[in-house]
């Protein structure tokens, strides 16, 4: 999955890594091909405030600009064709937080068939470790789901799913549990600009007060930040 970012925002409270996809243009060369079409799945990264989620498309938009001009070409694409399903492969360098190659490289394989939604396995990203498999739309390439093995367990630990809208081209909303537990942590609201997390028994819209980002639970404020790319109550 070309342009996938590693790391998080740990320093910042008020900062978030949001998940946001954007299509590439068409290219004539396989492997430039190959390199769009897993960029167009979930692959664009943007830093954007967590206090609105309203910008996160115009972030994503100039930092796809910038990943143009820097992203290296994928290596060793591969495609065939069996029973009617396309199978395309591709061996491809991780982006680091500035989007330029950080020395890891991992590799994506991608399924297909005419009327059907487009699967896509990872693997040897140390991010996850032990895989992590999507379900995306079959059109736009739009991330609808994925899971994912942080931990390399073998269990999944990891799981996000996104509603679009009918053309399959917007994400309006997109719901992520943590520890795969059954309760989801985050919700973010693209179509109305906000985000909320689950704490104790409830769903709560962070707000900042002092310049400090946090929940109001029974009317105490309590602090959050970006622990392990999640947003977490401070103790």
């Amino acid at each position: 999955m070309t342009g996938m970012l590693s790391g998080s925002d740990s320093h910042s409270p008020g900062r978030q890594i949001v998940v946001n996809s954007i299509s590439r243009p068409e290219t004539d060369n396989q492997g430039a091909t190959m390199q769009r079409r897993f960029q167009s799945l979930v692959i664009v990264i943007v830093v954007c405030s967590l206090s609105s989620v309203s910008t996160a498309q115009s972030s994503a938009e100039r930092a796809l600009e910038l990943l143009e001009q820097i992203a290296p070409e994928p290596d060793l694409a591969e495609v065939f064709e069996t029973n009617g399903f396309r199978i395309e492969s591709v061996g491809q360098s991780e982006l680091g937080r500035d989007l330029r190659p950080n020395g890891n490289s991992f590799d994506y394989l991608e399924i297909t068939a005419d009327e059907i939604f487009r699967v896509g396995v990872e693997k040897g990203r140390p991010m996850s470790s032990g895989g992590s498999v999507g379900a995306y739309h079959r059109d736009t390439g739009k991330p609808m789901f994925v899971a994912a093995d942080e931990n390399g367990d073998g269990l999944i630990d990891l799981i996000t799913y996104y509603v679009l809208d009918e053309s399959g081209e917007n994400n309006l909303l997109s719901v992520i549990d943590y520890e795969a537990d059954g309760q989801a942590d985050m919700r973010l609201n693209f179509a109305e600009g906000y985000w909320e997390m689950w704490h104790g028994d409830g769903w709560h819209r962070p707000e900042e007060k002092n310049g400090i980002r946090g929940i109001v639970v029974d009317g105490e404020f309590l602090e959050i930040e970006i622990v392990d790319n999640r947003p977490t109550v401070v103790p």
